[in-house]
C-alpha cells in the first residue's frame, strides 16, 4: 500500500487533466478531497512525505 499511496498525487493529477472541460467542478472537487483525504491516512500510516 506504501507505493499505491506514492503514486496517489500524480494520478489525480493525471486523472484531472484528462478530463473533459465541461466535467463538473464539484465532482473533482469532492472526489480530489477525498482521495487526498486517503492519501493523507496512508502516507501517516506508511510513514511517507
Amino acid at each position: 500500500l506504501s507505493d499505491f499511496a506514492r503514486m496517489i498525487p500524480a494520478a489525480l493529477d493525471n486523472v484531472k487533466t484528462s478530463l473533459p472541460t465541461d466535467f463538473p467542478e464539484n465532482v473533482v472537487t469532492a472526489v480530489e478531497t477525498n482521495v487526498l483525504r486517503l492519501h493523507g491516512r496512508l502516507s501517516r500510516e506508511y510513514g511517507i512525505k
